[in-house]
């Protein structure tokens, strides 16, 4: 989830426990209001009635049968004296006249007349219908919650996007940075304090980090030079000491015995200098490369160890499949996946090899899968190849990376397969078909 997407998340949350709350208050702020207006009402009406009432003066005639209406009761002095001083109430009062019941609100309360006699003044003022009241609230609390909610998301999305700028701009200048090609430091404007201290640890990062590549790569390139000399002097000298004739057969094999780890040192050397080089941009020419064309001659060269291993290979699809890529890596691409296929491929399997205008496809049979989370990584191999250098692969990846296509396993049917996608991404559009 984005990070604007996450805060709106969280603060609609909020606000919707916040603005519930505040509908809830409201709701009886306003009940709890309207009531205490008409008690103040019916107060000031009974009051009035009582002074006219002692003062022997006109008082308003009884409306009996209404809902605004008024009555003064004789009670009892047991009754006076439970009586509270005043009560209100909400109820119904049938109207004959209209043959329906009318909501109103009536007060109750106990005074003495001149003679110290206990009466009972009821008065009744209409009220509204509270149902409707509740109702009427409710839809308009509702209306006003869903459009404070809206309006109060609605301004924050716009600031916090507006201010989320300048990380945007530093997030697509790091999804779009190159090591290799990229030295630029990140330049953007902004006058927030905690965005220009992470700029500023960006650039400072970048700058340590372009440092180290450089040391890195020129570490790898001058180890890899240092190291072919002495590789090549002491296979050439067992080479010369296993033609001397003065030799017995025990010294011959202590001979082999050492040239078999200096070899496969050798190969590391030569892929691991491989290997630098495409990452550090050494092959930059291309050419149109005929894929059918280089892959018949790859097979005629491994036509002895196939007869050895009795291993039948074949090549199909479309043969005017052409990609614009360097020649170079184009062998050590292909290359790399034949020696992989035959080397996984057990005695009296088969090889397959299909052509598309999107895909090559090697396939092969094999026991078992292999392991797809690091078969790309360097240095890996299976128990099955002990002596590879483990590079192999991570050239294939790394040549299809540079080119932008996409290198993937699978393993069905007790067949490996190697699928470069040539389509995968089509800002690299190197590729066709005659």
């Amino acid at each position: 989830m984005k990070l604007i997407g996450q805060i709106m998340n969280r603060m609609a949350i909020v606000l919707m426990a916040v603005l519930l709350a505040w509908c809830m208050l409201f709701y009886f702020a306003i009940q709890r209001e309207m009531m205490d207006e008409v008690d103040d009402s019916l107060e000031l009406h009974s009051e009035m009635l009582m002074i006219r009432y002692l003062a022997h003066k006109e008082i308003p005639p009884q409306e009996i049968g209404t809902n605004n209406s008024y009555a003064i009761i004789p009670v009892t002095e047991d009754y006076a004296a439970t009586y509270p001083p005043q009560s209100f109430e909400n109820k119904d009062i049938w109207i004959p006249e209209r043959h329906e019941t009318e909501p109103a609100r009536i007060m109750r309360t106990v005074f003495r007349d001149e003679q110290q006699r206990p009466m009972l003044l009821e008065v009744s003022t209409p009220t509204f219908d509270q149902d409707e009241l509740q109702l009427a609230i409710l839809i308009w609390s509702i209306v006003l919650y869903v459009l404070l909610l809206f309006l109060i998301l609605s301004i924050n999305w716009g600031v916090i996007q507006s201010s989320m700028k300048p990380l945007y701009a530093m997030l697509h200048w790091l999804d779009s940075f190159d090591l290799k090609n990229n030295n630029t430091s990140m330049s953007i404007e902004t006058k927030t304090t905690e965005f220009r201290r992470l700029i500023d640890a960006a650039n400072r990062l970048l700058a340590r980090t372009l440092e180290l590549y450089d040391q890195q790569r020129l570490f790898v390139d001058n180890a890899a030079h240092e190291m072919q000399t002495p590789l090549a002097v002491c296979l050439n000298r067992l080479e010369e000491l296993q033609q001397r004739n003065d030799l017995n057969e025990e010294q011959l094999a202590d001979i082999a015995r050492v040239k078999q780890p200096l070899r496969r040192l050798n190969r590391l050397h030569r892929d691991m200098l491989q290997l630098s080089r495409i990452n550090n941009g050494a092959y930059t020419s291309r050419e149109p490369v005929r894929i059918y064309d280089m892959l018949k001659l790859m097979q005629n060269d491994f036509e002895d160890i196939f007869s050895y291993k009795e291993i039948t290979c074949s090549v199909q699809g479309e043969k005017s499949l052409t990609i614009n890529i360097n020649r170079t890596l184009s062998e050590l691409l292909l290359g790399n996946l034949f020696r992989n296929a035959w080397i996984h491929t057990s005695t009296g399997g088969e090889i397959n090899i299909e052509l598309n205008k999107e895909l090559i496809t090697f396939s092969n049979t094999g026991k078992e899968a292999l392991d797809a989370k690091q078969i790309f990584q360097r240095f890996y191999h299976s128990a099955n190849t002990p002596q590879s250098s483990g590079l192999g692969l991570s050239i294939c990846e790394s040549v299809c990376k540079l080119y932008g296509y996409q290198l993937e396993y699978s393993y069905e049917d007790g067949f490996h397969h190697f699928s470069i996608n040539l389509n995968a991404n089509q800002t690299h559009p190197s590729a066709s078909g005659d």
